[in-house]
C-alpha cells in the first residue's frame, strides 16, 4: 500500500523512469495530452535528469 506521506524518501529505479517516459510518449501519440502532461510532471518531480526525448515530448504537450 502506498503512503501519502510527503516526507518519505521514495526511490525510483531507472527502469521505472524509463517506463514512465515511454508511457508519456505513448499518451502523446494517442493525443491524450492531459495524461501526457501529468506523466511529464511526474517525471520532472522524480528525476533531476530527464532524457532529451522525454523532455522534448513533455514540452510539446
Amino acid at each position: 500500500m502506498a503512503s501519502c506521506n510527503q516526507n518519505e524518501n521514495l526511490q525510483i529505479s531507472d527502469e521505472e523512469i524509463w517506463s514512465l517516459g515511454w508511457r508519456m510518449i505513448g499518451s502523446s501519440m494517442e493525443k491524450n495530452d492531459e495524461l501526457a502532461n501529468l506523466q511529464f510532471d511526474s517525471l520532472r518531480s522524480i528525476s533531476n535528469k530527464i532524457d532529451s526525448k522525454y523532455l522534448i515530448t513533455g514540452l510539446e504537450v
